[in-house]
């Protein structure tokens, strides 16, 4: 689910929707009432940026599975680019670098085989979609990721899992490698890139580059060369130890003081 902001004026101000962000944050407490994962997603904007850490307090106050942050913004599903003015650079959003680490976020970078091109890198898959993740529009057609412009089929005329076994469409979404991505393929920064297909697809009408993404990895290359020495590197479980320790402290605050 998307988050734009920790409040409603901000939130609401993105959205452009008045009474979005109390029906956010409605959904999030019915589904985590049915003990239902959510995971928020956040883009960062040149109005939102400062306020990352609010977000993140709100995010634990709502006992959201996780919340991830980016800055990327792509065209919208016209092609068109107007919504660009609203980005930051790669460089200002390295400034969240050190944010990030406090929860290990650069363990699986450096600790990962590939990370420093080594292996079968290039015969991994370019992203998740099709794989463990996938989208529904609002007219019920089944996409390989929200972002795709293709659909798989309608769920208002097959089921889920015939569309998931034996859509054509996914089926050759699964089949798009990084080794298949032009000049990707042979960036010594594709360990830390956030390669999408479908964002290149918007963005290029082919699997190329998106110039924000590159400018993206580099700044987060630098950071974790320049700062090896403070980052702090946990297993999964150790974040999720700590996550739950935050809880608790959280908890036992609220009972004090509720």
């Amino acid at each position: 689910m998307s988050i734009y902001g920790p409040t409603p004026d901000l939130h609401d101000k993105i959205t452009g929707v008045k009474g979005s962000f109390n029906a956010l944050i409605n959904a999030i407490r019915f589904l985590r009432s049915y003990k239902i994962p959510v995971i928020l997603k956040v883009t960062l904007f040149k109005d939102t940026f400062n306020f990352y850490r609010e977000i993140q307090k709100l995010a634990e106050g709502l006992d959201v599975t996780n919340c991830f942050f980016g800055h990327i913004i792509i065209p919208m599903r016209d092609g068109s680019k107007k919504n660009r003015h609203m980005s930051i650079s790669g460089k200002d959003f390295s400034n969240y670098m050190a944010f990030m680490n406090k929860d290990g976020a650069f363990t699986k970078m450096k600790n990962n085989k590939f990370a420093r091109g080594k292996g079968d890198m290039l015969e991994l898959s370019a992203c998740s979609a099709a794989h463990n993740t996938f989208g529904i529009n609002p007219y019920g057609e089944l996409m390989p990721c929200i972002l795709s412009q293709v659909s798989a089929g309608s769920l208002l005329k097959a089921s889920f899992k015939d569309l998931w076994h034996n859509s054509s469409v996914l089926k050759q979404w699964r089949e798009i490698k990084l080794k298949d991505i032009y000049k990707c393929n042979k960036c010594k920064l594709i360990a830390v890139c956030s390669i999408c297909p479908a964002a290149q697809l918007l963005e290029n009408r082919a699997l190329k580059p998106v110039k924000a993404m590159c400018e993206s990895s580099y700044f987060t290359d630098k950071y974790i060369n320049e700062n090896k020495s403070d980052l702090i590197f946990k297993t999964r479980k150790e974040a999720q130890n700590d996550k739950e320790d935050r809880k608790t402290s959280q908890e036992a605050l609220c009972e004090a003081n509720c």
